[in-house]
């Protein structure tokens, strides 16, 4: 490691302290392949005009620098580490233009990985990332939705209660139907009436519309997808603020009467139910939730004291529940016995 940093540190010095920013071949203006006889002339023949004896430039130190230390890096077969360590371990340093070579090579592949890492991050921007990652998840969430309500929808319609249910209704409106055609065709037998068919189509529209299942299996909606709610929820998180604010300093502050939407609000918060699940609810469930009047704080505590007693009462009546309680009294899952 420490061999590999300090040849590191040398090819490094070699390219920006020597020749930089070209190379010492470009310098030399000779071929990466040329042998030593032809850059030994090409050097003498720039050292015939550069050398400081003979150009009498008071910058011609500085132009003549750069070509001995090309001349040296790609000529010169001793390097000045070969003085300071032993030659055991620097047999492949010790032949300075081979280490020069071997660094043009890693320099000119690193600008060419730095080159193509700059071309995929152009490609590959952060913000295309995650947009691409947002759509990806937001298509599998609707698909996912879409699969799993199709699925349900396909058992539901082979259970026999929904399908009796639907035979009942479909024989309520069948029957209005054939009165209504007997009325307007006296003349026809009842042999000749027209008869429909119970299809499954009828079945899944009567399975889609019951709120069991379409709160429990939703259809696919894009509102519901990642991608949307990152912007809805902010919003309706400002709404949800705004208008429990507005209902709190109305009821509490200002000791107004709560309309009709007010009371429904509150009503859903306290059960802690959704509003499509309320809305779901039959007219007299509505009405009753709505009379027991549970934003006041003394008929909430009633409420739900008066559900425990009646799931208490449940529990005793329950055979499932009378023998857990025996199974608890005789040492429950902790008991040891003989079989054991």
């Amino acid at each position: 490691m420490f061999l590999f940093i300090l040849g590191s540190t040398y090819l490094n010095l070699i390219h920006t302290e020597y020749c930089a920013p070209k190379t010492c071949y470009e310098v030399l203006n000779v071929n990466r392949s040329a042998d030593k006889k032809a850059i030994k002339k090409a050097f003498y023949k720039l050292a015939a005009s550069a050398h400081p004896d003979i150009n009498r430039d008071p910058n011609s130190v500085e132009l003549f620098f750069p070509i001995s230390k090309a001349y040296e890096a790609t000529v010169y077969v001793t390097s000045f580490l070969g003085e300071l360590l032993s030659d055991d371990y620097l047999f492949i340093l010790m032949n300075q233009r081979a280490e020069y070579d071997m660094y043009l090579e890693f320099y000119e592949n690193k600008l060419k990985r730095d080159y193509f890492k700059q071309k995929i991050r152009d490609i590959f921007d952060i913000k295309n990332v995650l947009l691409m990652l947002l759509l990806l998840i937001s298509g599998l969430q609707w698909y996912l939705t879409n699969y799993r309500h199709t699925q349900a929808l396909e058992q539901h319609i082979c259970t026999p209660r929904y399908r009796n249910n639907v035979q009942l209704l479909f024989d309520q409106a069948h029957r209005l139907q054939l009165k209504q055609y007997l009325k307007d065709h006296p003349a026809k037998r009842p042999d000749q009436l027209p008869s429909i068919p119970l299809t499954d189509d009828i079945v899944k529209e009567y399975v889609e519309s019951c709120p069991e299942f379409y709160l429990k299996y939703p259809k696919a909606s894009w509102k519901t997808t990642l991608l949307a709610q990152i912007f809805i929820f902010p919003l309706n998180l400002l709404i949800e603020c705004l208008t429990y604010s507005n209902h709190m300093i109305k009821f509490y502050i200002l000791r107004m009467p709560l309309s009709r939407r007010d009371q429904v609000y509150f009503t859903r918060r306290i059960l802690k139910i959704t509003k499509e699940a309320f809305e779901a609810m039959s007219t007299e469930d509505q009405e009753y939730y709505i009379s027991l009047e549970l934003w006041i704080d003394e008929n909430a505590t009633s409420y739900f004291e008066s559900l425990k007693i009646q799931e208490r009462k449940r529990m005793a009546n329950s055979g499932k529940a009378k023998a857990y309680m025996r199974f608890m009294k005789n040492g429950g899952y902790g008991r040891m016995t003989f079989d054991d």
